[in-house]
C-alpha cells in the first residue's frame, strides 16, 4: 500500500492563533490553532495511519523559534526568550490524542544561494519513496521554496511515480497584520486554507499534452483525462458529474483516434467518426472549464489538442494522406509505410468510382500498380470476377496520374514494406533511418503528384 507523506516548511514568525477552514468546504475547520501544520494534520487525521510520515523541514532559526518551546525572538530583550509553545509540542499532544503518523524534523539551510536551494531539493527528495502519496504545505515556505516545491513534485511524479494528493496554503494574511489580528475575537479569526492541487494537475495535463503534440502519444493524455476529474472539487455534485463524463468522453475519443492510426484502420481514418465526436466533445467541455477560474488553463490545453486534429475532415479519403503525414511527424514509420501503400490503392479505386473495400478490386488495382498486368487474370477462372478485373484495369489505365503512382507504389512494395513487416529477416535488412527516408521521399512524391499540401 502506498505511503502517505506530509511535507511542510516552518518559518520564524511569531504566529497568531486563528481558525482555519477549507476554502471549498467551510464545515471542515479547525479552531484556535497557531500553526497551519496542526490544522492540516487534524483535517487529514483519518487518512494518515501508522505507516505514514510527516516531515517538517526547518532552518536553524525556525527550529529554535517555532519548533522548540519558549525560544521565539523577543524584540524587547533582543534575545530568544519569548514564551511560545513550539510546533513539536503541539504535534506531540496531537499524537497523544490518537494521531498515528510518524513525525520527523529535518534541518535545511537558509536557501540564500543556488547551491543551498539544491541542497534543500535533495534533502526533501531523499525522504521520498517510490509511489508515495504526497501532501505539500507551502504556507510558510520562504523565498524560492514554493516554486522549488512544485518542481520537486513534478520531478517525483516522473522519477518515483509519486502522486500528489494535496497542495495547501493557509491564507492567514486575509485577516490582516498579526498585531491587528490579535485584537479580533478568536471566534472571528477565520482564515481559509487554499487548495492549490490543481497546479500539479495542470503540470500533468501539460506534460501529457506535450507527449501528444510532439510524439502523437495519447496514452498519458488519455490516462490524465480519465483519472483527474477531481479538478472539479469546488463544483456542485451535478457539475462534477457532467465534467467527469465529458473528460472521459474526450479521453475515449483520443484513444480511438490514436488506435485507428497505430493499428492502420483505414476505413476508420477515412470516415473520421472518432475525431468528429472528439471535436464536438471538446467544444462542449471547454465552456465548462472556462467558467471556473481554476479550470480555465485546462481549456487552453484542449485548444492545443483541438488544433492538432483539426486537419482531419468528415468522411474524406484525403484523411489517408493526413494520417501518413501524422505518422511521419510522430515517427510511426511502419504504420506510415503501410498506410502509404494501401492509400494509393484506395485512392485509385475511389477515383474511378469503385468500391475500395472490395477484395477483387483491391487485388486487381494492387497488381496493376505493381506492374503485374499479365498475372491479373490468372488468379481466377470465374468469369464474373474476370469481368470485374477488366473494369478496374480499363478505368485505371485511362487515369493521367496512374503512370506517376506506379513507381512510388513499387518502391514502397518491393523495397520497403516487406522488409519492415518481416522485421528484416530473410534478407539483408535496412536500418531504421533508411525506412524513414524512404517513407518521406515517396510521400513527398505522392503529395506533388496529387497536389496535396502537407
Amino acid at each position: 500500500m502506498a505511503r502517505k507523506v506530509f511535507i511542510s516548511f516552518l518559518g520564524t514568525n511569531n504566529y497568531v492563533e486563528c481558525n482555519y477552514y477549507l476554502e471549498e468546504d467551510g464545515n471542515k475547520n479547525i479552531k484556535n490553532v497557531k500553526y497551519i501544520q496542526e490544522a492540516l494534520l487534524k483535517l487529514h487525521q483519518t487518512e494518515l495511519g501508522a505507516e505514514d510520515i510527516c516531515y517538517f523541514f526547518l532552518t536553524k532559526d525556525a527550529k529554535r523559534q517555532n519548533w522548540e518551546n519558549n525560544q521565539q525572538y523577543n524584540p524587547q530583550s533582543k534575545k530568544y526568550d519569548l514564551p511560545n509553545e513550539g510546533l513539536k509540542s503541539r504535534l506531540n499532544k496531537l499524537s497523544h490524542s490518537g494521531f498515528e503518523a510518524k513525525i520527523k524534523d529535518v534541518e535545511i539551510p537558509e536557501g540564500y544561494s543556488t547551491n543551498e536551494i539544491w541542497i534543500i531539493f535533495q534533502k526533501v527528495f531523499s525522504k521520498l519513496e517510490r509511489e508515495d502519496e504526497i501532501y505539500l504545505d507551502i504556507t510558510h515556505a520562504f523565498r524560492s521554496i514554493p516554486m522549488l516545491g512544485l518542481v520537486l513534485l513534478n520531478y517525483s511524479k516522473v522519477v518515483s511515480k509519486a502522486s500528489v494528493k494535496g497542495i495547501y496554503y493557509g491564507a492567514f494574511e486575509k485577516l490582516g497584520f498579526a498585531n491587528e489580528v490579535k485584537k479580533i475575537p478568536i471566534d472571528n479569526r477565520n482564515a481559509p486554507i487554499l487548495n492549490l492541487t490543481s497546479f500539479s494537475l495542470l503540470q500533468n495535463w501539460s506534460n501529457a499534452a506535450n507527449d501528444f503534440i510532439e510524439f502523437g502519444n495519447t496514452q498519458n493524455l488519455t490516462k490524465t483525462l480519465r483519472k483527474e476529474s477531481n479538478i472539479s472539487d469546488n463544483l456542485s455534485k451535478k457539475q462534477k458529474g457532467k465534467l467527469r463524463n465529458s473528460l472521459r468522453t474526450v479521453a475515449k475519443g483520443l484513444n480511438e483516434f490514436s488506435n485507428s492510426i497505430v493499428t492502420n484502420r483505414g476505413n476508420e481514418i477515412i470516415k473520421n467518426d472518432s475525431i468528429t465526436n472528439l471535436k464536438r466533445e471538446i467544444q462542449t467541455l471547454k465552456p465548462h472549464l472556462l467558467n471556473v477560474p481554476q479550470l480555465s488553463p485546462f481549456s487552453n490545453i484542449l485548444s492545443v489538442v483541438e488544433k492538432e486534429i483539426e486537419v482531419f475532415k468528415d468522411d474524406d479519403i484525403v484523411n489517408g494522406m493526413r494520417a501518413i503525414s501524422w505518422c511521419i511527424k510522430n515517427k510511426l514509420i511502419q504504420q506510415g509505410i503501410t498506410l502509404l501503400q494501401e492509400f494509393m490503392v484506395t485512392f485509385c479505386l475511389k477515383n474511378i468510382k469503385l468500391d475500395y473495400n472490395n477484395k477483387t478490386n483491391r487485388s486487381t488495382a494492387s497488381g496493376l500498380l505493381g506492374k503485374r498486368r499479365e498475372e491479373l487474370f490468372s488468379y481466377s477462372n470465374n468469369e464474373e470476377i474476370r469481368q470485374e478485373q477488366e473494369i478496374v484495369v480499363k478505368r485505371l489505365e485511362k487515369e493521367s496520374y496512374f503512370d506517376g503512382i506506379m513507381p512510388i507504389f513499387n518502391d514502397i512494395t518491393n523495397n520497403i514494406r516487406n522488409d519492415i513487416n518481416h522485421a528484416g529477416f530473410g534478407r539483408k535488412g535496412r536500418n531504421a533511418q533508411e525506412f524513414e527516408k524512404a517513407l518521406l521521399k515517396n510521400f513527398d512524391k505522392l503529395c506533388a503528384l496529387l497536389n496535396f499540401q502537407n
